[in-house]
């Protein structure tokens, strides 16, 4: 369940309606969010190029991905651990699709730490 906005400086600018649509806004598309926040979709496109309001509404989304992302964080090793004990499944393809999981998330990665190290020295060059 998506909270309330709480009154932040960046939300004091906005009015009720407006803080209330935000979680709308977060969970579908800005037609069926009107919908369901009984507010006119001009009115909400109106809002969305206001500076204050694109930015609640990114800050709020924000917010929904970083705990998103805790969550995943934190049930991680559970997830590597079962597919582990997947590795030695009797079925061949249980077997086989654990692998290829595997082997794909430990490139991803890979590919991730190659360009995140490239970004830090990027930064430090671009320091001096």
């Amino acid at each position: 369940m998506l909270r309330k906005i709480d009154n932040t400086s960046e939300t004091d600018q906005l009015s009720p309606r407006q803080r209330l649509m935000i979680p709308l806004l977060l969970v579908d598309r800005v037609e069926a969010a009107c919908i369901e926040g009984k507010t006119n979709r001009q009115t909400v496109y109106r809002w969305l190029k206001q500076e204050a309001f694109k930015q609640a509404v990114e800050e709020a989304g924000n917010e929904v991905f970083d705990g998103a992302m805790q969550q995943v964080k934190t049930n991680c090793q559970k997830v590597v651990s079962n597919l582990i004990e997947l590795l030695e499944a009797e079925r061949q393809d249980v077997h086989c699709g654990a692998a290829a999981l595997i082997v794909e998330h430990a490139l991803r990665l890979k590919q991730l730490e190659r360009s995140s190290s490239g970004f830090r020295l990027r930064k430090r060059c671009s320091h001096r």
